[in-house]
């Protein structure tokens, strides 16, 4: 198979997905992130002791604060003014946040301040718990203060990440720092949240023993997702009929927003490109769209319509629109899709009908150009006769109005359902290597025709047989248990 991917590709990524299926994107999650039990040393150098953690670390806050993002940090000075208690007093919630260490004030520290420790005379271990932050921090950064450099001692700081996993951090002085010199250590996951932090005082090889130790100016932020040059995602499908096709999509995230996009070069039923616009034969009995007669605007805004803005990227508490741009080009197409000006006519993906598609009249044009872009997004049809998902009961088919898969897009011409957009969230969490969700957005289903449980007798597979038939069963069979094979490819000199 040759394509634009292939051609123009750079990057790629091969791995198995199930469309619709969370399990699949479960499994690709279980690859993103393993049990983190690392111990990393500060003395001007990062040195690790373990296993290699997903965290950046910083020994320097100016480098910290400024991979921020420009996130706005939250910083605990552990000052009385701050609303921190006076020498010896609990720290109880401050911010949110809960301190389970005492404050105390030691001689001449540098910034003149009280800080979190475990003093007291037992030096005990402190929490930091993060877990009621309507958005955990995936951003910490400390300094930290070793009191008597014998031992020599550290700071051992542990994370507990929201995944479940774990990391930790020593805080030492270089060897010739007098006392209280502070140490700055920093660390930024992209990939988790931070639950809570445990701090004490030990010697680099312990614990035990426990020993007097200070952390002050405690900073915490959320860092949203690095941004997502346009990646092309190419997949291949093939129905339990036996029918294969190539789907194809761009997809970016950048300016707070998710955007799938695919450009379409309309052509004649000779594959030569078209000479002007098409246009519909017949006034329509609904312009609300303002598009009149003309065929690009009315696919265009019902495609946009019907599948941007349903549901939501959510990552924590961050919500980020999930939007669909279509583009009709004379060049650098993902499609060569035909007007077919026959009638009466048949739909497919790659080829749209100029006049009364399927029989139903014009007024289902933007309907029936967003059920064949859903083939092009790889979704499978969804009524019986259709090509099918070979993993997909048959009795979930839609025939009447009364099965599971009734009242859908890629069944009936119903609104779009999350399902739809699982694998395009799977593919996403791979280029942004963060776990997401999915959260229907609130908005109206677009438009409100009716459904059409007669779909099966207007249109046409999507794709072509291009194996015998009995050849083509034995591979479905095969993807059916492997897996789709899916390729993400960089576009070089895309933009969002």
């Amino acid at each position: 198979m040759t394509d634009k991917a292939e051609d123009e590709g750079k990057r790629h990524v091969e791995t198995p997905l199930k469309l619709g299926a969370k399990p699949s994107r479960e499994r690709l999650r279980q690859f993103a992130r393993l049990g983190l039990n690392t111990s990393i040393w500060l003395s001007g150098a990062f040195l690790p002791m373990g296993v290699s953690a997903a965290p950046i670390l910083y020994s320097s806050q100016s480098a910290f604060l400024a991979d921020l993002g420009g996130a706005t940090p939250t910083t605990y000075n552990f000052e009385v003014g701050s609303g921190f208690p006076a020498a010896g007093g609990t720290i109880g919630v401050v911010g949110g946040v809960n301190f389970s260490a005492q404050t105390e004030i030691y001689p001449t520290p540098p910034s003149g301040t009280q800080a979190m420790t475990g003093a007291g005379g037992t030096f005990t271990t402190a929490t930091v718990d993060f877990q009621n932050l309507a958005t955990r921090p995936n951003a910490v950064g400390m300094f930290g203060l070793d009191l008597t450099q014998f031992g020599p001692e550290v700071i051992r700081v542990s994370a507990t990440f929201t995944s479940g996993a774990t990391s930790s951090f020593d805080i030492r002085l270089a060897p010739s720092a007098p006392d209280f010199t502070p140490t700055f250590l920093g660390f930024i996951d992209r990939n988790d949240t931070v639950r809570s932090l445990s701090m004490f005082g030990t010697e680099v090889a312990g614990p035990p023993p426990s020993r007097a130790w200070l952390i002050d100016d405690l900073v915490q932020a959320y860092v949203p997702p690095a941004l997502l040059a346009p990646e092309q995602v190419v997949a291949v499908r093939t129905g339990s009929n036996g029918v294969s096709w190539t789907s194809k999509y761009d997809l970016s995230f950048a300016n707070g927003q998710v955007k799938v996009g695919v450009d379409i070069q309309l052509v004649d039923m000779n594959g030569n490109p078209l000479a002007a616009p098409p246009m519909l034969p017949a006034p329509r009995l609904n312009n609300s769209d303002g598009c009149g007669l003309l065929l690009t605007c009315i696919w265009e805004k019902g495609i946009e319509g019907i599948w941007s803005n349903r549901f939501n990227v959510v990552d924590q508490n961050l919500t980020y629109p999930l939007l669909f741009d279509v583009n009709f080009v004379s060049s650098g197409q993902d499609f060569n899709t035909k007007v077919n000006p026959a009638t009466p006519c048949s739909s497919r993906m790659s080829a749209w009908c100029l006049d009364n598609p399927g029989g139903w009249g014009n007024e289902y044009q933007d309907e029936v150009a967003a059920h064949e872009f859903g083939h092009m997004l790889g979704l499978y049809d969804e009524y019986f006769g259709g090509t099918v998902d070979p993993t997909v009961p048959v009795s979930s088919l839609c025939t009447s109005g009364g099965q599971a898969f009734c009242n859908s897009l890629m069944a009936d011409f119903g609104p779009t359902l999350d399902r739809y957009y699982e694998s395009i969230l799977a593919n996403l969490e791979l280029g942004l290597g963060r776990n997401l969700s999915l959260a229907f957005a609130g908005q109206p289903p677009y438009p409100a025709d009716p459904p059409r449980f007669d779909l099966a007798q207007g249109e046409d597979p999507p794709g072509q047989v291009s194996q015998p038939a009995t050849l083509i069963l034995v591979l479905a069979g095969v993807l059916a248990g492997l897996g789709y094979r899916v390729r993400v490819r960089r576009r070089p000199g895309s933009t969002p």
